[in-house]
């Protein structure tokens, strides 16, 4: 296995039930998927870059930016699916079509538009050190969404769901800092096969700065949000 190739990889596929076609919904003037083929082209880094979709359209976007275009089975693409499969799928791919398979593969998911440059190099930087397996971008989440503040609503009644442990650190200053993904993967491919997991550890992070970059559009008011930092905010 070659020491140091990277591989790109993009999912992206057709249907979504909150938003019709959403991967190719347009932020400013590019769509989600070609905003992410130039945010990958801006590190210039990855010896390769393809895209896993079930959908010929996408896959079209896909090839008129050069990029090596995987037709993903359907069955792979439900609602249920899980982004393992695809990477298996993939995987097998890369095999049967005789590519040297790479020392580690960066998966990125068009839904997170504002993904920073410098963050894709920092995670680069990481994930190549002898005992790091895998690194994920996380972002801190604010004290109003901490999870001791998390309640459970019930026949008009409010309860909150860590009571106890919210009594002994009701102030802010004393709550735990807690974190999400945010929604980028890096990982050795030796260890993803060996651990069966996108996140085989030792498992490290990479801090987001801003809540631009953790965004992640499921719902129509994601999409609406998005386009109005687009057109507020200068990304890259």
């Amino acid at each position: 296995m070659p020491k140091n190739l990277f591989y790109a990889i993009i999912t992206a596929r057709k249907n979504s039930k909150q938003i019709k076609n959403k991967n190719i919904q347009k932020i400013g003037k590019k769509n989600l998927v070609e905003n992410t083929i130039s945010i990958i082209k801006k590190v210039n880094f990855f010896d390769k870059i393809f895209c896993s979709s079930d959908s010929n359209r996408i896959l079209d976007i896909a090839k008129k930016n050069k990029i090596i275009d995987i037709k993903r089975p359907k069955k792979l693409s439900l609602d249920n699916s899980k982004s393992i499969t695809s990477i298996h799928h993939f995987v097998k791919y890369l095999k049967e079509n005789n590519f040297e398979l790479p020392k580690v593969i960066f998966l990125f998911q068009p839904t997170s538009p504002f993904v920073k440059k410098k963050t894709i190099l920092s995670m680069k930087r990481l994930v190549i050190k002898k005992k790091v397996s895998s690194v994920i971008s996380c972002y801190k989440i604010p004290n109003k969404f901490h999870y001791l503040n998390q309640r459970s609503l019930k026949n008009g009644k409010v309860k909150f769901l860590y009571e106890k442990m919210r009594n002994k650190k009701i102030l802010k200053q004393s709550k735990p800092p807690v974190y999400s993904h945010g929604n980028l993967f890096s990982f050795k491919l030796k260890e993803f096969l060996k651990q069966n997991s996108l996140t085989p550890k030792p498992l490290y992070f990479v801090l987001l700065d801003t809540f631009e970059e953790s965004i992640d559009i499921d719902t129509k008011e994601d999409i609406r949000i998005a386009r109005a930092l687009f057109k507020k905010f200068k990304f890259n």
